[in-house]
């Protein structure tokens, strides 16, 4: 599953925020999301662990087999 992320001023909730839109569509949600994630990697999570958290996320809301893979695409120009 491609996701697109600028990370601008806040990278880490720019990452957070890419994952969170694969399976929110409220913005407002997303933006909650985002924050929460961006907490638990301060207080050490890892990446794997926000992959595997959105897998499972996916899999839910679409009732299906959650993605394989996440490809990362970071558009450096803000």
């Amino acid at each position: 599953m491609p996701l697109t992320l600028k990370p601008g001023e806040t990278p880490v909730k720019a990452l957070a925020l890419a994952f969170a839109r694969s399976w929110l569509e409220d913005p407002a949600d997303r933006e909650a999301q985002a924050l929460k994630w961006a907490e638990n990697f301060r207080n050490g999570s890892r990446l794997a662990d926000l992959a595997a958290a959105a897998r499972e996320a996916i899999a839910g809301a679409a009732q299906s087999a959650p993605p394989e893979r996440f490809l990362l695409n970071i558009d450096h120009r803000c």
